[in-house]
Parts: C-alpha cells; structure tokens; sequence
C-alpha cells in the first residue's frame, strides 16, 4: 500500500517536471505579422507584405504600422490610389512618431503620382514639419531631399514656377534661372529631371 501511494505522488510530480520543458505554441500577434511584412519589403517580396500587414491590421486595427506597411506595399507594386486609402486610415490614426512622418511622406509620394499636386505639397510639407532631416527607416535612399523634390515638382506641374525655384535651391543653392523668359521655366524644368536622376 505503502508503495503504491509513492507511485501516484512520483506520478503526479513528472507532469510537472516536464511541462515548464515544454514548448507552448502561440498565435502570432500584430506585431510579429508587422515585422515580417517589412522583412518580406525588404526583400522585394510586396505582395507578401501585402497579406502580412493585413493580417496585422485584423488583429490590432489601430496600429498605425500595419496601415503605413500596407501604403508602402501597394506603392511599390504601383497601385498609388490604393496605397493613398491606406495611407489616409494610418494617417487617422495621429501617430506622432517616426512611423506617422513615413505615413506622410509615402502618401506625398503617391499622390504626386497620381498628379493630386496640392495634396503632394501639404503631405510632403507637413513630413518635413515633423523631422526636416526624415530618412526612412527601411529604405535610406529615401529621404527628406525627395520630400523636398516632391513640393518643387508638384509646384511646377501647378504653374508656380517661383515657388518651384525656391525648393530647388533647398537642394541646389546656387542654381538660379530668370523665370520672366520660357528658356529659364524650361531650364527649371530640366534641372527638376536632373534632380530625380541626382537623388
């Protein structure tokens, strides 16, 4: 009898000693599904983000990285409008940090392809109000000089030839052209192609 009541204590003792061994699986949350979009972004792979940032939007929809993921993904993949409709619901979401200037500079970005000029302006100005030295986190090619070159670029596509020239000489002082001739609007003009090819 002794000896069977030391079976059922050592019996119940090794369930015990096992399970902490024992590996629990857990879903994902919204931020292990936000950090492998941005890695599948990192390796060209946008239509993967594509369903990675959504999955991250389901679970938790007021993480505004999931939504500034989504814009980027849909930008690479050449889809301006759809990539501005996620850009405005993570913009909603007033997040002051590095992740709301991203929201702003990717919708100025697409809104300039989309030729909504004066949307470009405001979303490209209001990325520079908030750092004026932005550099993207995932991709350090981008950076404040194309915010810059997006506000010269859309001023001119407007007619604002002036306000065009001032932007430009943010990312080249010592560049001037008389804008009271067509030759110096057309110089303008070429110095804006220019730049896309310089930065």
């Amino acid at each position: 009898m002794k000896s069977k009541s030391i079976f059922i204590i050592i019996a119940s003792i090794i369930p015990l000693l096992i399970l902490p061994g024992c590996r629990v699986v857990t879903e994902k949350e919204a931020m292990d599904f936000v950090l492998d979009g941005w890695e599948s972004m990192d390796e060209g792979r946008y239509s993967d983000a594509v369903v990675d940032f959504s999955k991250a939007t389901e679970l938790e929809p007021t993480m505004a990285d999931a939504w500034n993921g989504l814009g980027w993904a849909y930008a690479r993949l050449n889809h301006p409008d759809t990539s501005v409709a996620f850009f405005n619901v993570g913009e909603n979401l007033n997040d002051q940090t590095q992740v709301g200037t991203e929201i702003l500079a990717g919708r100025a970005f697409s809104n300039l392809a989309l030729g909504e000029y004066l949307l470009a302006i405001n979303d490209a100005t209001a990325a520079l109000e908030q750092n004026e030295t932005w550099v993207f986190r995932r991709d350090p090619s981008l950076t404040f000089k194309q915010l810059e070159l997006t506000v010269a670029t859309s001023h001119f596509a407007l007619g604002d030839y002036a306000a065009s020239l001032t932007w430009v000489q943010k990312l080249d002082a010592g560049f001037e052209v008389d804008l009271d001739i067509l030759s110096g609007i057309a110089k303008l003009a070429e110095k804006l192609e220019a730049l896309k090819d310089e930065l």
